[in-house]
Order: structure tokens, then sequence, then C-alpha cells
């Protein structure tokens, strides 16, 4: 109880990731990373602010320091046995400067080697790759630390940003259901908090022994109840908060016209 109450207004404040030799006590089923995202948000417009200012070249060797840094980092914990840089804030930061140089290079520019990522043949590619390269280093290489699988997920990850970035469908539903799961995905990994005891009692109730069906029926529970959050807390909360921005808004245009 005590460590609770030292560690509660860190973890109000969402400052928990900070302290990465914490992990294992303030990791709390997956606020630790909801602390990550915090994070990422407040740095956002200003590492926004700092790409933008870069020409196209800076932005490319800039994008390669980054990925250098986060696939060798992995390479120095193993070499020296020393801690992952799993719950590193620096590295979760380097990350996250990835993907959002990517996004901006995805949108600026386009030239063949840009296309040739984007196409949908080498998204599958990619996603098989992805599949395939870790089944089989988790097979046969018993790495000490497992972030040196990004040496197989990163670029994987990386051609799925570029291509799921300019993938487009002529047809309005399917776009319409892409938006729907891109709003849920938020609930649906906060859920995963719930999923513990729930998926141990549903597991245990239908004898599944099978991993597959492990994972396909802690998939259904977690989809469903992120639509049920999502549709109950979430989205009401959303219309709130637009709503009283826009009287807010109006509001403040009125005081100044008057």
């Amino acid at each position: 109880m005590a460590d609770i109450i030292v560690l509660f207004p860190i973890e109000v404040l969402g400052l928990q990731s900070t302290f990465s030799s914490l992990f294992h006590i303030s990791h709390n089923s997956g606020t630790w990373f909801i602390s990550c995202l915090i994070l990422a948000y407040f740095f956002y417009p200003y590492l926004q602010n700092i790409t933008q200012q870069l020409n196209k070249t800076m932005k490319i060797i800039t994008l390669c320091i980054l990925i250098f840094i986060d696939l060798w980092s992995s390479v120095i914990s193993s070499r020296f046995n020393i801690c992952s840089t799993y719950d590193n804030p620096f590295y979760r930061m380097v990350e996250f400067t990835i993907g959002l140089l990517l996004a901006d290079i995805n949108i600026s520019y386009d030239n063949v080697l840009l296309r040739l990522l984007r196409s949908k043949i080498t998204l599958i590619i990619s996603i098989i790759f992805l599949f395939l390269g870790i089944s089989l280093l988790k097979k046969y290489m018993l790495w000490q630390d497992y972030m040196i699988y990004n040496y197989v997920a990163l670029p994987c990850f990386i051609i799925m940003l570029l291509s799921l970035g300019t993938l487009k469908s002529s047809i309005k539903y399917r776009n319409n259901i892409v938006s729907y799961f891109a709003n849920i995905s938020y609930a649906f990994f906060l859920v995963q908090f719930f999923a513990w005891k729930v998926g141990k009692w549903t597991l245990f109730f239908l004898k599944a022994d099978s991993n597959w069906l492990r994972i396909v029926v802690t998939f259904l529970y977690c989809f469903v109840a992120a639509i049920v959050m999502y549709e109950l807390i979430q989205k009401p909360i959303s219309k709130y908060i637009k709503h009283t921005l826009v009287i807010s808004k109006i509001c403040k245009n009125n005081d100044g016209k008057q």
C-alpha cells in the first residue's frame, strides 16, 4: 500500500515510463504504455516543428540514424548483458520519431522507390516475412533481448506504414469500416487490462488447449469489449468535448465582435 501511495502522483501524471527501472512494479497491465503515449503526444508538436524545418536529404539522414540507433541498442544490451531497451523512454521516443518522419516523407514526396514500397504486393510480402521471420527466430534463436527481433519487425513495419498510409478504397463502406476500426483501436488496447481474468475463465470453460483457439477467443473478447467501451464511454465523451469546444469557440467569437 505504501508503494502505491508513493507511485500514485507519478502514475496519475502519466510519468511512470520515465522510470524504466520501475517497469516490473508500475507496468499495471498496460498503463505504462499509456504513459508512453502521453509523452509522445506531448512532444509531438515540437518534433513535428523540427522535422518540418528539415529538407528532404536531412529527413532521410535523420531517419536512417534513428533506425540505426533503435536497432543497434539491442546489440548493446545483448552484448553486455544489460537491461533491455524495451522500457527505456528514450528509445520509445526514437521509435515514435521514426514513425513521424516516415509519415512526413510518405505524404510529402514521391519517387520510384516509394511507389514500390507502397504497392499492395510489397505490403503482402512484408506481412508474410514478418510472421515467418519472427517465428523462425523465436524457434531457432533464443535471444536474451527480444528487442533484437526489430531487425525483422522494424523494416516490415516501415513498409506497412508506407503502404497503409496511401492505401485507398473506391468502395465507401470499406472506408467506413476501416475508420471504425481505427476509432475503436484505443479502446481495444485498454480492454486488454481486463482480458486476463475473463480470458482465463472463458478458456477454462471451453477447455481450450490449442494456442490458436486461445488467440481467437481472447481476440473476439477484446474486439467485442472494445466496441462496447467505445460506444458507451469513448464516443459520448468525445462528442461532449467537441460540443463544448464548439460552444466555447462561438462564445469567444461573439465576445470578440462585441
